[in-house]
This record gives C-alpha cells, structure tokens and sequence, in this order.
C-alpha cells in the first residue's frame, strides 16, 4: 500500500519524498481509519523545523482526531498539538505506554 511507502519514506527522513508520495494518494478512496492516518501523517511531516507549514500540519492533526485513529496514534495526535509541554508529555507517555505503536511515526 502506498501509505507503508511514505512510512518508510518518512522513517528513512526523506521527508520531501514522503509527502511526494502522499500526495498521489486520493483520500476520498481511502477506508476512514486509512485516511485519518494519511492526514496524522502528512500532519506530522508538516509540523515544526525549516520548511514546516504549521497552520496545515495543525488542521491535519485536527482532522486525524476526527476519525478512527488507533489509541497509539490518537496520543501521539494529541501530544502534538497539546497547548503545553506538560500536556504534550502526558500524551506521549500514554502513546509509549499504549498497547499499540503509531502506524504514523517511523522510528525502531
């Protein structure tokens, strides 16, 4: 599936790629929990750092929540837009120590 392609993209931080990739993937075709993981995605691609597009990569993040998102990828969500460094902590901690890991994050 295309979505595992710009995960590994993403992992291997060839963002540019990554969301080059994302961007051929027609959402409107996608299954709900799918989709709102291509948008938490693309979301957390697009937060933060040189080149980022907050303002986007928020909406995204919001419009992710919105759907069925697993519990892992739902905390991480939240951790990311949480208006506090506290509040985003408490979120990631329930992301680490959730039964399941974020389809929407690369790292081991």
């Amino acid at each position: 599936m295309r979505l595992d392609q710009v995960r590994a993209l993403f992992a291997l931080e060839k963002t540019d790629a990554a969301l080059a990739e994302l961007a051929l993937v027609d959402r409107t075709q996608l299954e709900a929990q799918d989709a709102a993981q291509a948008d938490l995605l693309e979301g957390s691609m697009r937060i933060g750092g040189f080149g980022s597009d907050d303002a986007t990569a928020d909406r995204l993040i919001r419009k992710a929540l919105d759907g069925p998102l697993p519990d892992g990828d739902r905390h991480y969500a939240k951790g990311l837009i949480a208006d506090t460094t506290p509040e985003a902590l408490a979120e990631f901690e329930g992301w680490r120590s959730g039964p399941t890991r974020p389809t929407s994050t690369p790292g081991p």
